[in-house]
C-alpha cells in the first residue's frame, strides 16, 4: 500500500513511475486483458481495475514530473504522456459503459443514392450534343 501512496503523491520518482509502473506495468496488464472473454463480467472487472491502476499511475507521472529536478524536457514529455494516458482511460471507461449497457456504437450511414431512370442514366447514347 505504501508503494501506491508514493506513486499517487509523485514521490516514487519520475523514471521509476513512468518506465516501471507505466510502461512495464502496462505491458504486464496485457496478460490478463488478453485472457478474458470480451464482454464477460470478469472482463469488465479486469478493465475497471486496469482503469483504476492507470489513473493512479498517470496521476503519479504528472505529480512526479512536477517535482522532477532534471531536464525540463523530460518533465514536459512525461506530462504529455500522462495527458494521453488520461484520454486513453476515458476511452476505456466509455467502452466499458457500452459493454455494460449492451449498446454498440453504430456509425451514421450515408443516404443511399437514388437510382436514375434508364433514359437519364444513358443520355450519352442518344447522340445529343447537350453538355451536362
Amino acid at each position: 500500500m505504501e508503494a501506491i501512496a508514493q506513486i499517487w503523491k509523485g514521490q516514487a520518482g519520475l523514471a521509476k513511475t513512468y518506465w516501471g509502473w507505466g510502461i512495464l506495468g502496462g505491458l504486464l496488464w496485457g496478460i490478463p486483458l488478453s485472457t478474458v472473454t470480451p464482454g464477460s463480467g470478469i472482463a469488465v472487472l479486469v478493465l475497471l481495475v486496469f482503469v483504476a491502476y492507470f489513473f493512479v499511475v498517470n496521476t503519479g507521472i504528472w505529480r512526479a514530473a512536477s517535482q522532477y529536478q532534471g531536464m525540463a524536457v523530460w518533465a514536459g514529455l512525461a506530462k504529455v504522456a500522462a495527458v494521453f494516458g488520461f484520454f486513453s482511460i476515458a476511452a476505456v471507461v466509455i467502452a466499458v459503459a457500452f459493454a455494460i449497457g449492451g449498446s454498440t456504437w453504430q456509425p451514421v450511414q450515408p443516404p443511399a443514392a437514388k437510382p436514375q431512370p434508364a433514359a437519364e442514366a444513358e443520355w450519352w447514347k442518344k447522340g445529343s450534343t447537350e453538355v451536362r
